[in-house]
């Protein structure tokens, strides 16, 4: 671990960064940890970028990738890297708030642990698609759950999971942001333990259906984090979560195309592309 320290006007009191391992299996995911102390910034989510350069030592291949904060006080950033690999790997990771702007760098190896890797289109079945890592075939069988990480007891997503992949369905689409009224289909039991309106942002009333009062410059954590768990478990059973960014029927979202989407957008990919079971929803049957 290394430590800068901050002296000038704007900047935090000490900046650290850890590294997750020294050594991981091709296809899971070095995270680099950068910790704030007496932060400083108006808004962690704004005011602050934690950028890395990763690069493949055999071949020289590089990949820029840009990290997150993790903590709705500044505290925590996190960057993500997954290899495609097996091989050794140096980075370096550059914490930036105005003009402070401490550095810091390293290195890891990839092992080849016969790991499945990410879905591919297969190269020579235009129509096929493969597990990147071991070549096998993927064939889909999917469901949608919009609102699996509506529930509060965290071990009902794990038997929801676990359930359908007795059923040999290798792929859910699961919503990161949505507000859906208590008729979607059919009467839905909101209560103590699930709610369909998963909020990504700060609300003012989260409850409320048709004016949460979202800040969409910052994010709340506990919804984020809750959504890496559920992937993070799908993954160790070969399941693809596909992320449907916004699943909503009362137009509360941010405005299409303006900074809020967009930091929306980069907020997610940030997060959630490391993991080797991610596949993106860029849009839905409903508007078709």
């Amino acid at each position: 671990m290394l430590a800068f320290g901050g002296a000038a006007i704007g900047a935090p009191g000490k900046v650290s960064f850890g590294q997750s391992a020294p050594s991981i299996d091709a296809y899971d995911f070095v995270e680099i940890t950068t910790t704030v102390t007496a932060p400083d910034a108006r808004n962690p989510f704004t005011d602050v970028s934690v950028r890395g350069s990763f690069e493949s030592v055999k071949d020289g291949r590089r990949w820029d990738v840009d990290g997150f904060c993790d903590s709705a006080d500044g505290t925590v950033y996190k960057i993500r890297f997954m290899p495609p690999g097996a091989g050794e790997y140096r980075y370096s990771i550059t914490y930036k708030q105005g003009d402070f702007a401490p550095q810091y760098s390293g290195t890891f190896r990839a092992v080849d642990a016969h790991r499945k890797g990410s879905i591919r289109v297969d190269p020579q079945y235009r129509w096929h698609f493969i597990w990147e890592g071991t070549g096998e075939h993927y064939f889909f069988n999917g469901t949608t759950a919009y609102w699996l990480t509506g529930w509060t007891d965290e071990r009902i997503i794990r038997n929801v999971i676990d359930r359908l992949h007795r059923l040999n369905v290798n792929r859910i689409r699961v919503t990161v942001a949505g507000r859906s009224n208590l008729y979607f289909g059919e009467p839905v039991m909101t209560g103590k333990n699930y709610s369909n309106l998963p909020t990504p942002w700060p609300a003012e009333h989260a409850d409320d259906f048709t004016h949460p009062g979202f800040d969409y410059t910052r994010f709340y954590i506990p919804l984020w984090q809750k959504y890496e768990r559920m992937l993070a478990y799908a993954r160790d059973r070969d399941v693809i979560i596909s992320v449907v960014f916004d699943m909503n029927d009362n137009k509360v979202h941010p405005v299409a195309g303006s900074e809020d989407e967009t930091r929306f957008l980069h907020y997610a990919v940030t997060r959630f592309s490391a993991y080797s079971n991610v596949t993106w929803d860029l849009g839905d049957d409903l508007e078709g």
